[in-house]
C-alpha cells in the first residue's frame, strides 16, 4: 500500500521535491512532464505525518469513525458465504483459469527498470513456522493461507475451498501438537487498500489439510496476533482478545481493564487488540497490548476513541488481566501528549533473555495530527509543523525486567541518522522513518545473538548494542531492508533517452543495488543449523535471509552476525497479487493496475508479470492496438504507452481534488477519447497524442489538451465536524461516444462515520432535447438519483441499447459495516430515466460489496465480495461458470470488445478468465448498439 509520486524533470529532483512538499500540496502530484512532453522521474510516499492518501481531504476530517454501528462483521461475512454457496451455476461448462501474475519483475528494457526492487508479489500480513522447521513456513495474505516446505522456493494455497473468507492476518502453531494450526481471518492495517473482512477463527490439526471453525464469539472483522501455550489458545482481533482452554474447540471474549481496574471500555475502538504473546517458559503469562492508532481522540460524537491504549498482563493464563505498570514508560521528549498507539510485542529468543520485552509503538497524537507534547501552543503560534521528522513512530522501548519499566532505545530523531536508510534525509520533505508507523511496525529477536533486535516500519532496521554484551545501555540501528535503490528512485528517468530500461550502479550498499520493498507488516527470526534466519511480509509480498557475518562495509557501522540489504532472496512465486482494475489487450494479454506495485502487463507466453508504470497502481485502459494502453497512479494521474510498456509518457488531467481511486475511462466507440473524474471531469480527445507540459518548481500545470467538461461543486451533506459541506466525488465512470455518466458521492465513505450521512447522485451529459459534445459542458447537469442507496458508487455501465438506461453498483469500502437499516439493501440498480430514478436489481445477491457491473447480451455481470454473478435483467443471480477460488473479494470485471472474454480481479488472487464461448453485444462493445465489431 501507499506507494506514491511526486514528479519532476531534468535536474530538478530536490528542488522540485522541497518545492511541491514545501510548498503544502496535501495530495499526491501529477506526473510531470517537461516541456518536450518527455521525461519523469518518481519519488514515491512523499506525505506528511498524519496524512491518509486513501481518503481525500474531506474525508480524512471524519477518519476517526462517530456513532458507529455495531455490525458484527464476522456474522454477516459468514451468512454473506452461506447465500452464496446455495445460488446455482451457469456456464457450468466454463472455466475460470488464472492469468496470473505469479510475481511481479522488472526486467531490463521497460520503464520501471531502473528501480530494482525483486520480484514481488502480494501483500504479506502473517507469517510462521512450526518449531523445529526453519524451511517450512506458512504466511498469510489478502489470497488466503500459504504453506512452503522449501523456505519459500514453492508454495501451496492451503485456503482455498477450505475458509469462507481467506484473507488471513494471524497464524500460530500450538508448540506441543505442531500439526496443530490456528488461523485468525480477516487484515487490519487500518488502510483502504490493506484491510479485509474475516469470519473468525479456524483450526487444522493436520498441518492444513482440513479446518474446522470452533465455536466463538469473535465479532471484530480482523485478526491481529495469536498467542499458544499448553495453558491457553490467545486471540488478538480488533475488537477485543478472545480465549480458548480446550485447544482452540471454543473461544470466549476475555475483558480488559481499559476503562480502570475491574471496568472495561466500551466503543468499536476502545478494545483494539493489537498484540498478544506468551512469556517464553511460563505458560500461564500472557501480555496484550491495546493499541488503537489513533488513542485517545475525540470522535465526531464526542466520546474518546480508545480511553485504555496500553500493556496488560495475565498470570492465570489469560483468565483475567491488569494493567501493566510500565506502560506509564512508552513514550519519550518527542512523544505527543497521548503517545500510544498500536503496539507490537516480541521477547527475547536467545539464552538468558527471557525476561527481555521488547515493544514498538506508533504515536496516537501524531497519528491523529498533534504536535509533540508541550508544543501545541507554539504550533498554534507559528502555524507550523513542530514534528520534524514528519513521522508517527513513537519509538521501540526494551525491558529487562518483564515489562515493570521499560528504556527508549530507538525513537525518531536517533533514528534520523540510521546508515543505509532512504528515508533519513526526508523528514524535512515531509516521509521521515516511521510516517507510516500506524501501518508498519513489527519488532522481533534473534535465537542465536542476544540483545539483537529487528524492527519493521516502513525499512527494516537491526539493532545491536553500542557496548557489545550490554542490553541496557544505548543502541546502535542501521537499515538492513531498504527502502528503495536510492538511485533507481532519484536519479533514474523513465522516459528520457537513452536511459529507457536501463538500470543504476550497484554501489552497495548506500546507493544502488536490488531492494525488496517498503511498508513493513510481519517477521519472524527462526534459529536454523549455522544461525538465523528472517523472513519478512511487505506489500511486496515476502522475502528472507539466513544471518551470516556483516561488518560496516555491509551495514554502514555494525560488526556482527546478522543481516544486510544486499542477501534477500524473494519468495514471491505464487499469485496474490491485488488488482484495483483489470483488462484484457486486443492479444489477450493481460494488464492490471495493483496494490502498491504499479500497473503491470502479464506478456504471451508468461504468468509472471512486468510492472509498467509505478506507484500504486489504479485505472488501466486497453485500445484497439496491442501496443497502445493507459494505466493510472492514485488520482487518476495517467500514463500512455505506445510501445507495449517499453516507454511511458505522463499525460496527467490534473483533477481537482483527487482521491486514491479516482476513476478513468475510455471510450469503446473510440479510443482516442478519455475521461478522468474527481470533484471535475476532464475529457481528452487526442488520446495518445495528449500533452500536458508541468511547472516541476511551481507545481503547476502549465498547458494541458485536457479540457474540463464539468465541476461536481460541494455536496449537500455538511462535515459534522467541520460545519463544511463534503466535496462531491466521482468514484465511478461510463462513457459511450459523446455520452458520459460519473456515479458521484459526497461523502463516499464517510470516512466511517454515521452512514445516512452519505449521499450518492448520477452526473451526466445525457439530456433530453440536448446534444453533448465531448470536452465541453453541453448538457452537462446532476441528476438526483432517487432510488440509490448511501453508500459508494463503485461501477456504472451504460445500456449500448439505450443511453438513457445505466446500470449502477454499489459496495461499502468500509470494513466495519453500516447497518443496511440506515444505508439501504440494493447494490445493482437500473435507471431509463439517466439517472433520475433509480430500480433495485439485488433480489438474490449475497449481501456485501459489489464492486462492478457489465451489460452482455439482456444479461447482467457483477463482481461481488462473494464471487461473479450473472442475471437476466431483472432476474435472479447464479454464479458465473466455475472453479474460480471462493472467499476472496472481487474487485472489478473486465468484458473486452467481443463480448467473449471475462476477466476479473480477485484481490489477493490476481486476474482470472474465462471465456465465455462466443462473442456478444455488450456495453464494451465498440459497435452499434454494443456491438462486437464496428
Amino acid at each position: 500500500m501507499r506507494v506514491r509520486r511526486l514528479w519532476g524533470t531534468g535536474g530538478l529532483a530536490l528542488t522540485a521535491i522541497s518545492a511541491l512538499v514545501l510548498g503544502g500540496m496535501s495530495g499526491p502530484a501529477s506526473v510531470v512532464t517537461s516541456a518536450t512532453g518527455q521525461g519523469t522521474y518518481g519519488v514515491k510516499h512523499v506525505y506528511p505525518a498524519g496524512f491518509n492518501p486513501e481518503a481525500g481531504d474531506d474525508e480524512r476530517m471524519t477518519a476517526l469513525p462517530g456513532g458507529i454501528d455495531p455490525v458484527n462483521a464476522v456474522a454477516a461475512s459468514l451468512a454473506a458465504a452461506r447465500q452464496a454457496a446455495s445460488l446455482p451455476t451457469v456456464h457450468g461448462n466454463a472455466r475460470w483459469v488464472s492469468r496470473g501474475p505469479v510475481g511481479v519483475d522488472m526486467p531490463p528494457g521497460y520503464s520501471q527498470s531502473g528501480e530494482q526492487f525483486e520480484r514481488v508479489a502480494g501483500m504479506g500480513a502473517a507469517i510462521a513456522s512450526p518449531p523445529g522447521q526453519p524451511n517450512t513456513v506458512y504466511v498469510g495474505n489478502m489470497g488466503g493461507l500459504w504453506r512452503s516446505t522449501d523456505a519459500g522456493n514453492h508454495w501451496t494455497n492451503l485456503s482455498d475451498g477450505k475458509l469462507p473468507r481467506v484473507a488471513v492476518g494471524a497464524i500460530a502453531f500450538d508448540p506441543a501438537h505442531p500439526k496443530t494450526i490456528y488461523v485468525g481471518t480477516g487484515i487490519t492495517f487500518n488502510s483502504l487498500s490493506g484491510d479485509a473482512v474475516g469470519s473468525g477463527i479456524y483450526v487444522s490439526r493436520d498441518g492444513g489439510k482440513h479446518f474446522t471453525r470452533p465455536k466463538q464469539t469473535t465479532f471484530g472483522y480482523a485478526t491481529t496476533q495469536i498467542a499458544v501455550t499448553s495453558k491457553a489458545v490467545l486471540v488478538a482481533t480488533n475488537h477485543g482478545l478472545f480465549r480458548s482452554t480446550d485447544r482452540g474447540h471454543s473461544f470466549r471474549q476475555v475483558p480488559l481493564p481499559t476503562a480502570g481496574p475491574g471496568k472495561t471500555a466500551h466503543g468499536p475502538f476502545a478494545n483494539w487488540v493489537s498484540a498478544v504473546v506468551a512469556k517464553p517458559g511460563n505458560p500461564n503469562e500472557f501480555t496484550a497490548a491495546v493499541g488503537f492508532f489513533y488513542g485517545k481522540a475525540k470522535l465526531p460524537d464526542g466520546k474518546v476513541a480508545s480511553p485504555g491504549n496500553g500493556l496488560y498482563r495475565s498470570s492465570n493464563a489469560g483468565r483475567s488481566f491488569k494493567r501493566l505498570a510500565g506502560t506509564d514508560q512508552l513514550n519519550n521528549p518527542g512523544s505527543s501528549a497521548d503517545p500510544i498507539g498500536r503496539i507490537t510485542l516480541a521477547y527475547g529468543q536467545a539464552k538468558g533473555q527471557g525476561n527481555v520485552l521488547w515493544a514498538a509503538l506508533s504515536d496516537a497524537g501524531l497519528a491523529a495530527g498533534a504536535a509533540p507534547g508541550g508544543l501545541d501552543l507554539l504550533q498554534d503560534t507559528s502555524g507550523q509543523s513542530l514534528n520534524p521528522t514528519n513521522t508517527v513512530f513513537n519509538g521501540l522501548y526494551r525491558s529487562d525486567d518483564d515489562g515493570t519499566s521499560f528504556s527508549v532505545k530507538a525513537d525518531p530523531q536517533t533514528m534520523e541518522s540510521t546508515p543505509n536508510s532512504l528515508l533519513t534525509s526526508y523528514g524535512a520533505l515531509g516521509y521521515g522513518i516511521g510516517v507510516q508507523g500506524d501501518y508498519n511496525l513489527w519488532v522481533a529477536t534473534d535465537p542465536k545473538v542476544p540483545d539483537q533486535v529487528y524492527l519493521g516500519l516502513e525499512e527494516v532496521f537491526q539493532g545491536v548494542p553500542t557496548a557489545p554484551g550490554d542490553g541496557s545501555g544505548p543502541y546502535s540501528f542501521t537499515t538492513v531492508q531498504r527502502y528503495a535503490d536510492i538511485c533507481g528512485f532519484l536519479l533514474y528517468f523513465q522516459n528520457i533517452p537513452p536511459t529507457y530500461g536501463l538500470s543504476c550502479p550497484n554501489q552497495a550498499p548506500v546507493v544502488g543495488g536490488k531492494s525488496t520493498h517498503p511498508d513493513q507488516h510481519a517477521a519472524i527470526v527462526v534459529p536454523t543449523k549455522n544461525g538465523s534466519r528472517i523472513y519478512t511480509g511487505n506489500d511486496g509480498g515476502f522475502f528472507r535471509q539466513d544471518s551470516h557475518a556483516v561488518t560496516p562495509a555491509d551495514t554502514g557501522n555494525e560488526t556482527t552476525t546478522g543481516f544486510d540489504n544486499q542477501h534477500w532472496s524473494a519468495m514471491n512465486d505464487m499469485s496474490s497479487t491485488e488488482p484495483w482494475h483489470v483488462a484484457l489487450l486486443p492479444d489477450n494479454e493481460v494488464i492490471a493496475g495493483l496494490q502498491d506495485n504499479g500497473a503491470i502487463l502479464v506478456p504471451k507466453g508468461s504468468n509472471h508479470g512486468i510492472e509498467i508504470c509505478g506507484g500504486d497502481g489504479v485505472n488501466v485502459l486497453p485500445t484497439p492496438n496491442p501496443d497502445v494502453f493507459y494505466c493510472s497512479y492514485t488520482g487518476a494521474s495517467m500514463y500512455v504507452t505506445t510501445d507495449h510498456g517499453k516507454t511511458i509518457t505522463g499525460i496527467p488531467p490534473d483533477l481537482t481534488d483527487a482521491q486514491f481511486l479516482s476513476p478513468a475511462a475510455i471510450d469503446p466507440t473510440n479510443p482516442n477519447h478519455l475521461v478522468a473524474a474527481a470533484n471535475d471531469v476532464k475529457e481528452s480527445t487526442l488520446g495518445a497524442n495528449t500533452q500536458v507540459t508541468f511547472d516541476p518548481v511551481a507545481g503547476t500545470v502549465v498547458t494541458s489538451d485536457w479540457q474540463e467538461s464539468y465541476t461536481l461543486g460541494n455536496s449537500p451533506v455538511q462535515n459534522p465536524s467541520t460545519k463544511a459541506p463534503y466535496d462531491w466525488q466521482a468514484t465511478a465512470l461510463a462513457v459511450r461516444g459523446a455520452k458520459v455518466y460519473a456515479a458521484i458521492c459526497g461523502p463516499c465513505r464517510g470516512a466511517f462515520t454515521d452512514p445516512r450521512l452519505l449521499k450518492a447522485a448520477i452526473a451526466t451529459n445525457v439530456k433530453q432535447g440536448c446534444t453533448p459534445k465531448t470536452g465541453t459542458n453541453a448538457c452537462w447537469h446532476r441528476m438526483a438519483g432517487r432510488g440509490l442507496p448511501k453508500g459508494y458508487p463503485t461501477g456504472i455501465a451504460i445500456d449500448p441499447r439505450n443511453p438513457y438506461t445505466i446500470y449502477v453498483s454499489f459496495g461499502e469500502l468500509n470494513p466495519y459495516g453500516y447497518r443496511t437499516k440506515k444505508t439501504g439493501t440494493a447494490r445493482v440498480l437500473v435507471s431509463h430515466n439517466g439517472g433520475a430514478t433509480f430500480t433495485d436489481l439485488t433480489r438474490n445477491l449475497p449481501s456485501g460489496s459489489v464492486f462492478n457491473v457489465v451489460y452482455r447480451a439482456g444479461h447482467l455481470i457483477v463482481a461481488t465480495d462473494t464471487g461473479v454473478y450473472q442475471s437476466k435483467i431483472g432476474g435472479r443471480w447464479a454464479h458465473l461458470g466455475r472453479a474460480l477460488p471462493r472467499g476472496v473479494v472481487v474487485r472489478d470485471l473486465y468484458l473486452d470488445p467481443t463480448g467473449r472474454h471475462l476477466l476479473v480481479s480477485l484481490y489477493g488472487r490476481g486476474a482470472w478468465e474465462l471465456d465465455l464461448g462466443s462473442e456478444a453485444r455488450n456495453s464494451n462493445g465498440p459497435g452499434k448498439g454494443g456491438a462486437p465489431h464496428k
